[in-house]
């Protein structure tokens, strides 16, 4: 009976070891992110401990998730405040990037939006059974939102497209 007392204290004992060894290890590579700033590279670097450890900790660890987080938030916090010093010092492309980013509502986007008008009314009893398939297939690609500028530019110039604007010119009245 005291034998086997004695495994399972040692055995306890081992996994305490390895908990306390996990605990050190993730409190280290904590440190080493707060000195890195989130870098991750740097904090391996500083703490001699590889990334994946780091990734599986953010899985199976909820309470280093949240540490390794509000990491990420004071980094994000540092940078937006040396983003708004640059504004404040006229730099030109803190400026442009703060709007691009941050006033997209007021126009400053670089995305091309392209807007395609279906025509409203169409005659379809006018149309024969090929053109009338290659409508509805236009149609469906046209509301699926399918069309992106490089395959519009693409069809614009197939015969589909030709015989697109041939059935639109039919339907007219």
């Amino acid at each position: 009976m005291k034998h086997s007392e004695n495994t399972i204290s040692k055995n306890n004992n081992i996994i305490k070891a390895k908990d306390l060894k996990h605990k050190i290890r993730k409190k280290q590579f904590i440190e080493a992110l707060k000195t890195s700033l989130g870098v991750i590279t740097q904090a391996e670097k500083i703490s001699g401990i590889h990334r994946e450890e780091h990734y599986k900790w953010i899985k199976e660890d909820e309470n280093y998730l949240k540490q390794y987080n509000e990491i990420r938030n004071i980094t994000d916090d540092f940078v937006e405040s040396k983003l708004y010093q640059l504004v404040n010092e006229l730099n030109p492309t803190a400026i442009i990037f703060y709007c691009k980013t941050r006033m997209k509502s007021r126009g400053y986007d670089e995305r091309a939006e392209i807007q395609i008008n279906t025509i409203n009314k169409v005659d379809l009893s006018a149309l024969n059974t090929d053109e009338l398939k290659l409508y509805i297939e236009l149609q469906k690609k046209i509301e699926n939102s399918k069309i992106e500028e490089a395959d519009y530019e693409e069809e614009k110039e197939s015969d589909n497209k030709k015989q697109l604007i041939k059935l639109s010119v039919k339907s007219l009245p």
